[in-house]
Formats: structure tokens, C-alpha cells, sequence
């Protein structure tokens, strides 16, 4: 089962993705003892670091939390996992520009990657909620590596609202649902 939840920044995403997550264990035919959250950010500085604090103390002991070191590693951390076992990826678009910029992976290999994870999801009968921003609203892009990464940001969004049974754009902090039922 996977949910993608896009929206704003500080628009409540999480907060929802959270909360739908708790649901989403509860209700697996097994409850497991954790949500396992994973962590795309890089700790880079103070505020970062004060974010993910918040977010720690917020979700308290029934989440357990990977940060992947590379990017890349999104797919081994998938394999590991126990079946039916309820995940949280946060979030997207930190993922893939990890993906571009730092490991410098070609657009064609991250969508074949992204593939694998979709896949890995559904083999595996994973529920995953997925978050990821809205960044194709505003004003267009003002230069050649941006355009390349919102591009494929939206490729990414498209494939995972194919292979997603709820997609929800949050809205200071409300849910609009396009695909599925809450």
C-alpha cells in the first residue's frame, strides 16, 4: 500500500504522513511494535539539527528512524525490511536532489532506482507513506539545473501517484485527496 503526500514547505505534510502512518500500523494484520522512518535530510547545521529534534520528540518511541547516509542506499534499507512492515519516507525531493547533486547519479539511473523502490514496496506488501514538496507552482525555474531537477521531481511524483492507492496534497495542514480514500 502507498500513500504520496505532497505539499508546501511547512504546509503540514508530515504531521499528516505521521498521522497516517500510526493508522496504517494499527490496522496491518500484524501491528508491529514501529514505524520506520526514513530519513532522506542530511544534518547540516543548527536549524537543521533543532528540526529534526522536533520531529523526534513529536513522534516519540513508536517510530524508529534510518538515516541514509547516500541516497542511493534508499534501496538496500527497502530489502532489509520485514514484510508488511509500515514505512515513512521523508522526503522525496531531498532524496533526489541528494541523488543529482551530490552523487551525481544520471536522471535515467534515479528513475530506474525509483522504480526498484516502488517495486521493493509492493513485493515486500510494505505500507509506505511517501512526502514530497510542490515545487512546480511558482515561478518557472531561472536556470538549466533547476528546470532538470523539477522535471524530474514531477516524473518521480507522476510514476509514485501510478503506483499509489491515496495521494494527498496537504494545504496548511488541511488534506486534499486526489486519488484514494482517507
Amino acid at each position: 500500500m502507498i500513500a504520496f503526500i505532497t505539499g508546501g514547505a511547512r504546509s503540514g505534510k508530515s504531521e499528516l504522513a505521521e498521522q497516517l502512518a500510526l493508522e496504517w500500523r494499527t490496522q496491518a494484520s500484524y501491528e508491529a511494535p514501529t514505524v520506520l522512518y526514513i530519513a532522506t535530510a542530511v544534518r547540516t547545521d543548527e536549524e537543521m539539527e533543532e528540526r529534526i529534534h522536533a520531529h523526534l520528540e513529536r513522534r516519540g518511541s513508536v517510530w524508529e528512524t534510518c538515516e541514509l547516509r547516500a541516497a542511493s542506499d534508499l534501496v538496500s534499507v527497502l530489502q532489509r525490511l520485514q514484510p508488511q512492515q509500515t514505512i515513512m519516507l521523508d522526503c522525496m525531493t531531498i532524496w533526489l536532489s541528494r541523488m543529482l547533486f551530490e552523487e551525481r547519479i544520471e536522471p535515467s539511473d534515479i528513475d530506474a532506482c525509483w522504480s526498484e523502490c516502488l517495486q521493493l514496496i509492493h513485493e515486500r506488501q510494505l505500507a509506505a507513506v511517501i512526502v514530497s514538496n510542490d515545487l512546480n507552482e511558482g515561478m518557472p525555474a531561472g536556470d538549466a539545473w533547476t528546470s532538470l531537477y523539477i522535471y524530474w521531481l514531477e516524473q518521480l511524483h507522476r510514476q509514485t501517484i501510478a503506483h499509489a492507492d491515496l495521494a494527498i496534497q496537504a494545504v496548511a495542514g488541511m488534506p486534499l485527496v486526489w486519488k484514494g480514500e482517507l
